[in-house]
């Protein structure tokens, strides 16, 4: 129906068919003002019409203001339909970076995160238990960026105490991931260094020495070169033990493959060197086809980082010494970081499901590490519409990546995310085992969400860590973990200059800081 006018004139003519008695002719809004008609669905039985009185006023009949409101309301109401639908994706336009001060301040003042906000319906009742049961577990998206948050303000104390020194200290792990599960955790050092080209071995690298020119037959190598024919290359395990001798700390006692341990064993120091460039092979991975995940400012900042050399080779050729392990564990701790929370979630069911399903299994047990799981969630947020990882389809996100993760076991491929030729399978899931850790996987997903929740919540009253962490607010768990970790702080301070520089960066960072938490932590170590 059109919405019309009625407009009054003097007739001076006869009267003609296309005037009524009182010579007045309807004109409709969109031949008089070309103003667009709109479709009336209401259940009236007129169209709303505007008409002059008698008296020279205008009646409108039909109700055209409240016609017009309500359909306002329904297309305000669709627009945040839309709105809620894309949510992910708009959040991950507008806060790429969920550990960046901003992200948190939405957090605590928004009033969707500090209430329910996420509809249940009657079918995925299931999925709101499991969901509560993880955030008792890993805490609120709060908790999570908090602990984040505090692992990264370490990093920058620890490394602008050092400014200028060769030394650059990464924490890594699921606690700087921002997970706080029963696992060990892995603070990592780096030193700076460039690093050779690629070889046959995907994910590995020789460093050469380029420095020395042509060698004579009296040049001595020096220390930790092996000479080849091909040249001279740093050698790993040489590495290692100089590394060994030179940091042998008191909190530092004996070795864990490429790793130095401390005293209690709960945390392994790995000495890295920096490669200020992605390697060759890894150049395809910052322009490859993807949906939403990552955002672009974080695919630059991994560009611009490069990645780490590790000194440990393949794990089949355990005898070879002039190999180097490429590692993006830089690269990977900024990925979770850009982490939503279902993907968090996510990241944390898949791990439960490895310890307290896959690893229970004496004939798989060790098979499966947490990092194929996390390759795996790389891969899906990668290849699937980042607005699929909502809180209320966590059990749809975790099916994604437990298919993907049976197609790998299956074909024995596991595809580095950086470096898809590297097979990280290789040497450890093999065709005459992978087929009883398929069946396992293959077990999981037939018992579906119950069976799920059955077996992860079946440890609960048999780990007190876990038991504990449901009694405690989520604050107190967050005050706990700083106290874990307040001892690697501040391990030496050669002298008082020293010190005034850490009292300034804490001072910057007790004013610049928003969260309550984090300005805490910085007033402790001031």
């Amino acid at each position: 129906m059109d919405l019309t006018v009625t407009v009054i004139y003097q007739r001076n003519k006869g009267k003609d068919k296309e005037h009524n008695l009182y010579g007045l002719r309807k004109v409709s809004f969109w031949e008089k003002y070309g103003v667009q008609r709109f479709p009336y669905r209401g259940r009236r039985r007129y169209s709303p019409f505007a008409y002059q009185s008698e008296d020279g006023g205008i009646i409108i009949s039909n109700d055209v203001f409240g016609l017009i409101i309500r359909q306002f309301d329904r297309i305000y109401k669709a627009c945040l339909d839309r709105r809620k639908t894309r949510e992910q994706y708009i959040l991950n336009i507008r806060y790429p970076e969920k550990t960046s001060d901003e992200y948190l301040e939405y957090l605590q003042d928004s009033t969707d995160h500090n209430q329910d906000y996420v509809i249940w319906s009657g079918n995925n009742l299931k999925e709101r238990n499991l969901y509560e049961h993880l955030v008792n577990i890993a805490g609120t998206e709060i908790d999570m960026r908090k602990r984040q948050q505090l692992f990264m303000t370490h990093d920058k104390i620890q490394n602008e105490i050092k400014l200028g020194s060769e030394l650059t200290e990464i924490t890594a792990g699921s606690l700087a991931e921002g997970l706080d599960l029963p696992e060990y955790q892995t603070p990592s050092k780096a030193y700076n260094s460039g690093y050779g080209t690629d070889n046959d071995y995907p994910g590995f690298t020789t460093l050469q020495l380029l420095a020395a020119g042509e060698r004579e037959s009296h040049f001595t190598p020096p220390e930790c070169f092996e000479v080849t024919r091909t040249g001279l290359y740093l050698s790993v395990n040489t590495f290692v033990s100089n590394i060994k001798k030179k940091h042998h700390h008191h909190y530092i006692v004996s070795s864990h493959g490429p790793c130095l341990t401390d005293h209690c064993q709960n945390v392994d120091y790995a000495y890295c060197l920096r490669g200020k460039h992605l390697p060759y092979n890894a150049i395809p991975w910052a322009s490859r086809y993807r949906r939403q995940w990552p955002p672009n400012s974080i695919i630059d900042k991994i560009e611009k980082d490069g990645c780490l050399l590790v000194p440990i080779g393949p794990r089949t050729l355990p005898d070879c010494n002039v190999l180097w392990r490429l590692s993006f564990s830089v690269a990977e701790k900024l990925l979770v970081h850009s982490f939503n929370y279902t993907q968090l979630l996510c990241y944390c069911l898949l791990k439960l499901t490895l310890t307290h399903i896959v690893n229970t299994n004496r004939c798989v047990e060790g098979l499966l590490c947490s990092y194929y799981l996390k390759t795996v969630l790389f891969w899906v947020s990668e290849e699937i519409d980042i607005d699929t990882f909502q809180l209320s389809k966590l059990y749809s996100c975790f099916s994604h990546c437990l298919r993907k993760l049976i197609v790998w076991v299956n074909n024995c491929y596991c595809p580095n995310y950086f470096i898809p030729a590297q097979n990280m399978f290789l040497g450890k899931i093999r065709t005459d085992n992978n087929e009883i850790l398929k069946k396992v996987l293959d077990s999981i997903m037939c018992d579906g969400i119950d069976g799920l929740i059955q077996n992860v919540r079946k440890y609960d009253n048999v780990n007190p860590r876990l038991f504990s962490s449901q009694l405690r607010p989520s604050f107190v768990m967050v005050d706990l973990l700083f106290y874990r970790i307040s001892h690697l702080s501040f391990a030496r301070l050669p002298d008082i200059s020293h010190c005034l520089k850490l009292l300034d960066i804490t001072e910057c960072l007790i004013q610049s800081k928003s969260c309550t938490f984090i300005v805490d932590v910085c007033k402790y170590q001031y």
